[in-house]
């Protein structure tokens, strides 16, 4: 398995433990950082356009967070896209259930997909074997 930059930006700490397992267990090759809002995220993405090797193949992001929420994460990342050197899989994951929101995050074309908390280890695994 191939080693893979992870971000997940989500300020529940339960979840970022939840979440870190997880991966440890499906993906252990994988290297993990964690951000408590999209702000955190969004600045983590911007440094690593000094160091294309940091830049993440992959990003969980909540979207109900303080600071920044993950609409206003996923708009900042728009206007970053165009620099980053690699294509980034970017997946929401949050407890809404809400149609409203799955509606706006089908619209949004860097959203790979729309998941539900809790994310199952199987979930995780085919996210990394798509």
């Amino acid at each position: 398995m191939e080693k893979s930059v992870v971000c997940l930006i989500d300020d529940d700490e339960i979840y970022q433990y939840i979440f870190r397992r997880q991966l440890e267990l499906s993906h252990p090759l994988s290297q993990v950082h964690i951000f408590p809002n999209g702000k955190k995220g969004f600045e983590y993405l911007v440094s690593s356009l000094k160091n294309p090797s940091t830049i993440p193949e992959y990003i969980f992001l909540d979207i109900n967070m303080p600071i920044m929420d993950g609409w206003q994460f996923l708009e900042e990342f728009s206007a970053l896209e165009q620099k980053l050197t690699k294509r980034i899989n970017i997946y929401l994951v949050t407890s809404s259930i809400d149609e409203r929101d799955i509606a706006k995050a089908n619209k949004i074309e860097h959203v790979k997909e729309y998941l539900v908390k809790p994310i199952s280890e199987d979930k995780i695994l085919k996210v990394f074997h798509k």
